[in-house]
C-alpha cells in the first residue's frame, strides 16, 4: 500500500509585528489545509524576522551605538517560547518547567499559537522562529504536531558569517529527529538551517537517525543552493523541503533601513531574497521548482484563500515516502554504503540511534487491537467536512472515557485520581478522588431555603445552584442535619493533594479575570481550615467563616475545567449544600466585605446552573451588598503610606469591580437593569498591581506618574481590560434601557458612532495592556467575540433598522461570534456557562432575524457567501454540545433547528416558498414560548424570535416604508452634535451659548415640555415618567 502524504513550502516574509506574522501564517496554512496538505514547512527566522542588509553598526574592533539601538529592535521582536538559555530539550517538550505566577504558560504564548493552528487546520508545521532565551538570541526551528502539539525544537549550532554576531549557538542536541504520523504514514523529520547544510557531519547526523523527511528552512536565495539541496536529497535518499523568504528592500522594518533612507525609496522595489523555495524528491528529482519573485503576502485579497497569487506562493506536492527505501538499493549512506566498521561519527549529547515512533492510541485502536491513525485525512475525494469529522472523532473519545469512568465508579473502592497539573483539570474523568463514598450528596429537604428546583432535579446534569432566597438568616439550622459543631472535615471526600490543586486552580483562573479574592488573604484562610482540619479540632466560632470559602472554591472550582464530567458535578452540587449552612457565619462577621465575596462566590457556582433566575439573583445580591459596604463611593484615604489602609482599599474595589464586571455580563445576557447604575459610582478602579506589590504601594499622591501610566502585564491587568470594555457595554445599555429611548435615541446614529469609536480604541489596548498571547479570555479570539457582542447590542436589528448597513454588520458578527467560540469548545479552553449558552442561542437567533428580515431582492452580495451556512450550521452544533450538559438547553437546541431549517438562507428572488415559516414549525414553537420566556429572558431576542414565529416575512413595501433608519457605512461622527461628546464638557461657556431647543434636541437630559412650553407627549400619547432622572444616560 502506498504511503503517501501531501507536503508543502511556503515563500512568505516576516510581517510588521509577531501578531500579523501569525495571523500571516495561520492564513496560509488553512489555504494548505484546504488543499489536502499534510505538512507545510515556512523559511528561516520567519517568526522574529532575518535581518538582511543591517550590521548592526559594526566593524571589527568598532561598535557604533545606533547598531545596539537596532539590536534591542531586533530582541524585542523576537519570539518567547518559554525554554530556557541552554535549552531544556524534552522537559521543554512536555512542558515540565516550572510556570510564571499567575500564568498557565511559558513564554509569550508563541508556541501555544502554533499548536492551536496546527490543531485547527490539521495540518504539521514546521517553521523558522528567532528564540529570545535569557539574553540571547537563537535561531530555531520547530515542529508542531496537529494532534500532540509541539513535538521538538532546534536551535542553529552554527550561525554564519555575520549571524554570529547577534545569534548564539544551538546545542547539537538539539538535532535530535523527531518522529509523526500523518495519513498514517509514519515519518521521521529533521532539520538544518541553512547553511547548516553545508557540514557534511551535520548531514550524516540526520541521515543516521533515518529522517524521511529533510527540512531546509533557508536565507539564501542564490542559485547554488538547488544543486545542494539536489544533492542531500539524493545523498540520504530523503525528500527535502527548503522555504525561503521573498522580500523587497523597501519591506524591510525601519529600524534597519532607517525612516528617510534614500536607498529605501528608491530601490524599494528591487529584491534582496528572491526566494527559491521548492521541493526535491529522494533520488535528487525536482518535485516542484523553484518558486522565485512572489511570496504568499502579494496576495491582493488577503483572507481569500483563492487568491491565485497565494497559490503561486505555495508549492505543493505529493510524496510516496516508499521512494526513500526504493532509492537504497544502491545507496545508503548509514548502512551498506557508509562503512561504519571504519568511520565513526559521534555528536555530543545526541543519540544517533533512528528515534521509536511516539504513538497515543485511542482505547478504540487498543481494543481493536488495531494501528491507531486518528490523524488520518479523509481521502481527497471525501465530501467530509475534515473539521467536522476531527470534532465527532474527539466527542467519540469523551463518551468511550466517560463510559468507562461511570463503569469505574460502580465499584466500592477507586483509585485516586491524580491530576497532571495544578493548571489542568480537562478530561472526562472526574477530578476529585473518590475515596469518601460517604460524602454528603442527601437532597435536602423541600421546604429548605437551599431545595432544589424540582425543574432541576430531573436530571444529575441539570443539577442547579440552589436558590439563597437573596439571605439566609444567620441562625438557619443546617438544611442536611449537620450541626455546625460537629462537622467532620474529611465530609468533602477530596484528598489534601488533590484540595490543594484545587485552590490553585481557583486563583490561577478565576482571579485573572474576577480577582475578589485577595491571594495572600485566601490562602491563609484555607491554610487555618487545613490546620483546624490536621488537629481534628473545629475552626473556632468566630473563624468558622473561613469554612464556607475554602468549600465555595472547591464547588466552583470543580465546574471551570472546560470539560467536566457528571461525578464532578455532582461534587460540586455536594460541597455547595455543605457550605451553605455556613453563610450564616459570614453574615455574622462584622465586615461587609466579606458579605460580599460570599455572594460573588456563589454567583460563580449559579452560572453554571441552568436556571436566568438563580443567576440574577445571586447577582443582585452581590452588588445590594456593595452598597451597603458603600464599595461604590469613593471614600476619603489617608496620603500617608499606610500599608494596611492601602492594602485594604484595593481590596474593597477588586470585589466592587468584580462584582460589576458580572453584573454588566448578565444585564447583556439578558438585557435587563444593571443593579447599581453608572451615575452611582464614585470609586476608580483597582490599581494595576500585582499582589505582592500592593503592601508596597504609596499613596495616589506621592506614586510616580509612570507607574499608572506604563502599560504593563500584572495579575489583574486581563481583569482592567474587560472591565473596560464592560464599561462600554454598560454605558450602551443604560442609553437603549430609558423609558424615552424610542422616540430620543433609537433613530439616531451619531451616538452609536460615539460608542463605537470608544469600542475600537477599547479594542486597540489589548496589547499593551493584557496579555495578546494567552488562549484564555484576554486572548485576541475572546476579546474579538466581547467586540462582536457589542455590536450587536448597539445595532441591535429590527425592522426599521435593516438596511443594508446594520443587516451586514450584524451578521459579521454572529458569524465572527460562533467560529470563535466553537474554536474554543472545541480546544477545551471556555467553562461552559450557563450564560454562554444563552449568548450563543441569542446570537444565532439575530442571524437568522437579519435573513427572516431581509427580502432577498434586498439581500448584498455578502448575503450569499457560505460563510453564513457555516456559522449556522456551527451554532447548531454549538447547542447539541452544551444540550448534552443541561437537559434545559434541549429546548433551545430544537427550536433552533427548526427556525434554520425554516428560514431561507440563501434566499433567491422567486425562491422563496411560503409567506413566512411553516404551519409545523409555527405551531411547535409557539407551544414552547411561556418556557422559553422563563429560560432567555431577554426581551430582545424574545421579540425577534415571536416576531419570526407569529408574522409574516416583511418584505411587502420594503422600499416604501417611510421609518427605516438609512445608516450607512459613510456616516461620520459629530462631535458637536453628539449627545454623549456633550455630556463630557463642562457645563460653563459653551453650552451656555446653545438655546434649549439645541439641548433638547441633542437629548443632554429630557425635557418635560415642547417648543411651544406646553407639556411634552411621547409619540404613542404617553407622558414620560421622568425619564433620566433617577436613571443613567
Amino acid at each position: 500500500m502506498p504511503r503517501k502524504i501531501t507536503v508543502a513550502v511556503a515563500q512568505a516574509s516576516t510581517q510588521s509585528s509577531l501578531a500579523t506574522t501569525l495571523d500571516a501564517l495561520h492564513r496560509v496554512t488553512r489555504h494548505a489545509a484546504a488543499r489536502g496538505v499534510h505538512l507545510i514547512l515556512f523559511p528561516e527566522a520567519y517568526l522574529g524576522g532575518y535581518p538582511r542588509t543591517c550590521d548592526f553598526g559594526t566593524a571589527v574592533g568598532f561598535r557604533q551605538p545606533h547598531g545596539r539601538d537596532q539590536f534591542l529592535e531586533y530582541f524585542n521582536s523576537a519570539v518567547d517560547l518559554g525554554d530556557t538559555p541552554a535549552g531544556a530539550g524534552d522537559d521543554w517538550v512536555d512542558r515540565k518547567l516550572p510556570l510564571p505566577r499567575g500564568k498557565d504558560y511559558r513564554g509569550d504564548g508563541t508556541r501555544e499559537t502554533l499548536e492551536r493552528i496546527a490543531r485547527e487546520t490539521g495540518v504539521f508545521i514546521a517553521c523558522g522562529v528567532i528564540e529570545r532565551a535569557g539574553g540571547s538570541l537563537y535561531c530555531s526551528a520547530v515542529y508542531v504536531d496537529p494532534r500532540d502539539g509541539m513535538l521538538g525544537k532546534r536551535r542553529k549550532v552554527m550561525p554564519t558569517a555575520s549571524e554570529r554576531l547577534i545569534w548564539a549557538q544551538g546545542s547539537p542536541s538539539t538535532l535530535k529527529a523527531i518522529t509523526t504520523e500523518l495519513n498514517g504514514v509514519k515519518l521521521t523529520i529533521g532539520a538544518a538551517i541553512c547553511w547548516e547544510s553545508f557540514m557534511p557531519m551535520l548531514r550524516q547526523s540526520l541521515y543516521a537517525q533515518g529522517v524521511n523527511i529533510y527540512l531546509a528552512p533557508t536565507a539564501d536565495s542564490r542559485d547554488t543552493w538547488l544543486p545542494l539541496v539536489r544533492t542531500i536529497a539524493g545523498e540520504g535518499r530523503t525528500f527535502v523541503l527548503t522555504a525561503n523568504q521573498c522580500v523587497r528592500r523597501r519591506e524591510l522594518p525601519g529600524w534597519i533601513t532607517g525612516t528617510s533612507s534614500q536607498e529605501a525609496v528608491e530601490n524599494g522595489d528591487e529584491y534582496i531574497s528572491r526566494g527559491g523555495s521548492c521541493i526535491i524528491g529522494p533520488l535528487g528529482e525536482v518535485l516542484r521548482e523553484p518558486i522565485w519573485e512572489v511570496c504568499t503576502d502579494d496576495a491582493e485579497s488577503p483572507d481569500d484563500l483563492n487568491d491565485p497569487t497565494l497559490g503561486a506562493a505555495v508549492s505543493i506536492s505529493e510524496i510516496d515516502l516508499d521512494d526513500c527505501e526504493r532509492g537504497k538499493l544502491d545507496l545508503d549512506v548509514t548502512g551498506h554504503y557508509s562503512r561504519n566498521d571504519a568511520f565513526k561519527l559521534s555528536v555530543e549529547g545526541l543519540d544517533l540511534n533512528p528515534p521509536p515512533l511516539q504513538s497515543r492510541p485511542c482505547s478504540n485502536c487498543v481494543q481493536a487491537h488495531a494501528a491507531c491513525v486518528a490523524s488520518q485525512k479523509p481521502p481527497r475525494e471525501s465530501r467530509v467536512n475534515p473539521e467536522y469529522a476531527r470534532a465527532l472523532e474527539e466527542r467519540i473519545l469523551e463518551l468511550e472515557a466517560e463510559r468507562e469512568s461511570t463503569g469505574r465508579n460502580t465499584r466500592a473502592t477507586v483509585e485516586p485520581y491524580e491530576m497532571s497539573s495544578s493548571a489542568n483539570v480537562s478530561g472526562t474523568a472526574s477530578i476529585v478522588d473518590r475515596t469518601q463514598p460517604q460524602l454528603q450528596r442527601d437532597t435536602p429537604a423541600e421546604n429548605s431555603p437551599i431545595a432544589v428546583n424540582p425543574l432541576h432535579a430531573e436530571s444529575i446534569q441539570a443539577q442547579s445552584t440552589p436558590s439563597l432566597t437573596i439571605l439566609t438568616p444567620p441562625t438557619q439550622p443546617s438544611p442536611t442535619g449537620l450541626s455546625v459543631g460537629a462537622v467532620e472535615y474529611d465530609e468533602t471526600g477530596i484528598s489534601t493533594v488533590t484540595q490543594d490543586k484545587l485552590i490553585r486552580i481557583f486563583l490561577e483562573r478565576v482571579n485573572p479575570r474576577y480577582p475578589f479574592l485577595h491571594e495572600e488573604t485566601f490562602t491563609s484562610w484555607y491554610g487555618a481550615w487545613q490546620s483546624a482540619k490536621r488537629s481534628s479540632q473545629p475552626l473556632p466560632a468566630e473563624e468558622k467563616w473561613k469554612e464556607f470559602f475554602v468549600k465555595m472554591a472547591f464547588a466552583v472550582s470543580l465546574l471551570i475545567a472546560p470539560q467536566v464530567s457528571p461525578e464532578d458535578m455532582r461534587t460540586s452540587q455536594a460541597l455547595y449544600s455543605l457550605a451553605m449552612p455556613l453563610l450564616g457565619n459570614v453574615f455574622s462577621c462584622l465586615d461587609p466585605v466579606l458579605h460580599v465575596q460570599a455572594y460573588l462566590l456563589c454567583t460563580l457556582h449559579a452560572l453554571h446552573s441552568p436556571s436566568s433566575q438563580t443567576v440574577l439573583t445571586m447577582i443582585s445580591a452581590a452588588m445590594r451588598c456593595c452598597v451597603i459596604a458603600q464599595l461604590h463611593l469613593n471614600l476619603p484615604t489617608s496620603n500617608a503610606r499606610d500599608e494596611p489602609a492601602l492594602l485594604d482599599l484595593q481590596k474593597r474595589r477588586r470585589v466592587f469591580w468584580s462584582a460589576y464586571a458580572i453584573d454588566r455580563l448578565l444585564s447583556w445576557i439578558y438585557h435587563v437593569p444593571c443593579s447599581l447604575v453608572d451615575e452611582n459610582i464614585q470609586v476608580e478602579p483597582f490599581a494595576n498591581l500585582n499582589d505582592d506589590e500592593i503592601k508596597a504601594w504609596a499613596s495616589r499622591s506621592e506614586r510616580p506618574d509612570e507607574t499608572e501610566s506604563t502599560p504593563r502585564i500584572t495579575q489583574v491587568s486581563s481583569a482592567l481590560h474587560l472591565l473596560r470594555g464592560r464599561r462600554i457595554q454598560s454605558r450602551i445599555l443604560s442609553i437603549m434601557m430609558r423609558t424615552d429611548y424610542e422616540y430620543r435615541f433609537a433613530a439616531h446614529h451619531n451616538w452609536r458612532l460615539h460608542m463605537l469609536e470608544a469600542l475600537d480604541q477599547w479594542k486597540v489596548q489589548l496589547q499593551p495592556h493584557s496579555d495578546p498571547a494567552s488562549e484564555g479570555y484576554t486572548s485576541e479570539g475572546w476579546v474579538g467575540m466581547l467586540y462582536n457582542y457589542t455590536i450587536l447590542i448597539l445595532y441591535r436589528p429590527i425592522k426599521e433598522n435593516l438596511c443594508e448597513f446594520v443587516s451586514e454588520r450584524c451578521i459579521k458578527a454572529c458569524s465572527n461570534i460562533l467560529h470563535t467560540f466553537w474554536l474554543y469548545l472545541k480546544r477545551r479552553q471556555t467553562a461552559q456557562l450557563w450564560p454562554g449558552l444563552l449568548s450563543q442561542f441569542g446570537t444565532g437567533i439575530i442571524l437568522l432575524y437579519c435573513l427572516w428580515a431581509t427580502p432577498p431582492t434586498e439581500r448584498p452580495t455578502s448575503f450569499q457567501s457560505s460563510e453564513i451556512t457555516k456559522a449556522i450550521r456551527t451554532c447548531t452544533v454549538i447547542l447539541a454540545v452544551l444540550s448534552e450538559r443541561w437537559t434545559q438547553a434541549e429546548i433551545l437546541r430544537d427550536v433552533f433547528d427548526l427556525l434554520a431549517d425554516s428560514v431561507p438562507v440563501q434566499g433567491i428572488p422567486g425562491c422563496v416558498e411560503g409567506n413566512g415559516l411553516s404551519a409545523q414549525a409555527r405551531q411547535t414553537i409557539k407551544s414552547r414560548l411561556p418556557m422559553l420566556h422563563v429560560i432567555i429572558v431577554n426581551k430582545d431576542i424574545l421579540r425577534m424570535l415571536t416576531e419570526m414565529v407569529t408574522e409574516d416575512y416583511p418584505w411587502t413595501g420594503y422600499r416604501d416604508v417611510p421609518n427605516v433608519y438609512r445608516w450607512s457605512s459613510e456616516d461620520k461622527h459629530d462631535a458637536n452634535g453628539c449627545t454623549l461628546c456633550w455630556e463630557g464638557r463642562p457645563m460653563v461657556g459653551e453650552l451656555d451659548s446653545l438655546p434649549q431647543e439645541d439641548l433638547v434636541s441633542m437629548g443632554l437630559w429630557p425635557s418635560l415640555y415642547d417648543d411651544t412650553g406646553g407639556l411634552y407627549t411621547s409619540p404613542s400619547g404617553g407622558y414620560p415618567s421622568f425619564p433620566g432622572l433617577l436613571g443613567s444616560m
